[in-house]
């Protein structure tokens, strides 16, 4: 299982890089993938970690920070 949860998070890591650099040329539509791909491994992440570590988890820690600025930004386009 360990084996299988570092490919999904290496898998993630490497489409969420490709993107992040062109994040605000993304149609509105890939921008929202973007955001749930940052949740699907802020929710990986969390499975792989002890509760206790989630504080600690510099990773984890990022990906909370930005699935929180990726919604501030997906509620206002909802907004207009």
């Amino acid at each position: 299982m360990a084996r299988r949860c570092a490919r999904l998070e290496e898998d993630l890591r490497g489409r969420i890089s490709k993107d992040a650099g062109r994040f605000f040329q993304l149609e509105l539509e890939a921008q929202h993938d973007f955001r749930r791909l940052v949740r699907r491994w802020r929710y990986l992440r969390e499975l792989q970690i002890a509760d206790a570590s989630h504080r600690k988890d510099r990773v984890l820690q990022r990906l909370l920070k930005l699935q929180e600025k990726l919604g501030d930004r997906q509620n206002l386009h909802l907004a207009d």
